[in-house]
This record gives C-alpha cells, sequence and structure tokens, in this order.
C-alpha cells in the first residue's frame, strides 16, 4: 500500500518571463523519514520553478495520481504480520479504511434523487403503483454477477449516495487484472478504481462527511504547520467524533453467494462494521 508516514512541503516565489511573481508550494513524501521526503520537496519545486523561468506549463499531479496525504491512525495486520488495512483520516477529517487484499466496490447513485423515484415515483404513488426503489436495478446487476461467479461472495451495504459491496472470502491484488475486471465491471466511479491502483489498495469510508452531521470542514490538512493548528484541528476532530456517533455509515442490504469470510479479511471487515456502526438504526450520513 502507498500511504506515506512522512510528508515535507516547500514553498518559494518564482519571477516569470513576464517578469511577475508567481508563489509556488508542493507536498513530497517518503515511507523512511521527513528528511528524505524534504530533500525530495528541494528537487521537485527547484525542478517546477526552472519550467516556469523557462516559459514551460507545471506538470501536475492529479488526485488519482500520486499518495494522499492522510493521517494514519492505526494498522490492522494479516495472521503473517502484514499489513491488511491502515486507518487514516482524509481531507475532510472522516476515518478511511484502506485494505491491501479487501475488495470494497463503491457503487454511486444520484443523491438528487430519494429513494421514492421523485416526480415518477409521486405520479406512481397517485395511481396506486408501488414507490420505485432506485438501488434496485443495482441489486439486480449485482444478484446477476454473483450467478456468473457462484465460488465469490458479496456483501452489500446501502450508503447515503449509494451502493457499497465487499468480496468477504478472498483477497485480491488491487493492482492486478482480476481485481480491476471486476471493479470495471461492478463500480460506477472510474475515480475511484484509479485510486485503488495508485495507493495500491481498496478504500471505504468509515464515518459521515462533515457535512452530513452537521459539521464544518476541518481548520487544517494533515501535517499541521505548527502545534497550534494542530490543536485547532483535535479540537474539531473531537466535536466531529461526538456528531458522527449519531449516524452509521452504511446498512446491510444483501449478501450474494457464500457466507465464509477469508481468514486475512475477518478482522479488516468486523472493523468496517464496528465502525461504520452499519448494524445499528441510526440514520446514514
Amino acid at each position: 500500500m502507498k500511504i506515506p508516514r512522512y510528508w515535507a512541503c516547500r514553498t518559494i516565489e518564482v519571477t516569470l518571463p513576464n517578469g511577475r511573481q508567481r508563489p509556488l508550494t508542493c507536498w513530497e513524501w517518503s515511507e523512511r523519514d521527513v528528511a528524505e521526503a524534504g530533500a525530495r520537496a528541494d528537487a521537485r519545486i527547484a525542478a517546477m520553478a526552472q519550467r516556469l523561468r523557462g516559459g514551460q506549463p507545471l506538470q501536475r499531479y492529479g488526485y488519482s495520481d500520486r499518495p494522499l496525504r492522510e493521517e494514519i491512525l492505526e494498522t490492522i495486520k494479516t495472521r503473517s504480520g502484514g499489513e491488511a488495512a491502515v486507518i487514516t483520516r482524509n481531507q475532510y477529517g472522516a476515518r478511511v479504511l484502506n485494505a491491501s487484499g479487501a475488495l470494497f466496490i463503491d457503487i454511486d447513485l444520484d443523491e438528487t434523487q430519494p429513494e421514492s423515484g421523485g416526480l415518477a415515483g409521486a405520479l406512481g404513488r397517485l395511481f396506486g403503483a408501488k414507490p420505485v426503489d432506485p438501488i434496485a436495478a443495482q441489486l439486480e446487476r449485482l444478484s446477476a454477477w454473483a450467478q456468473r461467479n457462484p465460488f465469490l461472495g458479496l456483501r452489500v451495504y446501502r450508503t447515503a449516495g449509494g451502493l457499497r459491496a465487499v468480496i468477504p472470502n478472498e483477497v485480491f491484488d488491487p493492482q492486478r487484472a482480476d481485481a480491476l475486471d471486476i471493479l470495471q465491471t461492478l463500480s460506477n466511479d472510474p475515480l475511484y478504481i484509479r485510486l485503488c491502483q495508485a495507493q495500491g489498495c481498496f478504500r471505504a469510508r468509515l464515518t459521515p462527511k462533515p457535512w452530513r452531521c452537521a459539521m464544518p470542514n476541518p481548520p487544517a490538512r494533515f501535517p499541521w504547520p505548527d502545534s497550534a493548528g494542530e490543536s485547532r484541528y483535535r479540537a474539531w476532530e473531537r466535536r466531529y467524533e461526538h456528531a458522527a456517533a449519531g449516524y452509521r455509515v452504511c446498512r446491510p442490504v444483501a449478501h450474494y453467494g457464500p457466507r465464509d469470510v477469508h481468514p486475512d479479511l475477518v478482522e479488516v471487515l468486523a472493523y468496517h462494521d464496528r465502525f461504520t456502526l452499519a448494524a445499528t438504526e441510526r440514520p446514514l450520513a
């Protein structure tokens, strides 16, 4: 998994060919220490400045092309001592499970359409028809896939924005062709697929997005600029965790195929269900 523990930032001002000044900032990372991250940041910002002085455009990383700058909270181990999952806090403060082998599938729906089916659903109810469930077609698609792959189990959850599925009885490598084929077949979020490949892991959010539990976004991003910045963030974090406890992130809606769980995924999936509050009756967020 590509989840760096150490980050360094560099900021300079560059004089452009037209004489104007342009501020330039870059972040770089390291798995070893802050010094290595700093050396990489020095080298990269020097290369960026050289391009600007020469009148060339910058070559920026895309969101899904580089490791995410997230605080590592804890690690879940496999039976052999490897990393089964790393828990991080993302840029808007939610806990995220980054799994090395648990294949999570993200299926977004149109959040502007209520479960009753919008105008069509209202007209249908007026004439006695049953409400239209927008997830029904997706569940049929997942069920059909499971029938074509009878040796793989599929747990399915409802989320605030769609569906989440996970294969519990097999371990997958997010950069191998079989995992990519499953993601491309079942997930409708290409950004999620690219991020899985770039990070070398599958991701599942464990706690609500702040705006779904009446919280503002956090006041800063990891790593903190100074101790005062971290203190402000930790104060926000405590308020957020308190608010998040009133909501669940997903609820179980279906299970297709085998129900056994691969030994290396037992703790990962238990952690997922515990922190998403999946078994509670709280509202989705």
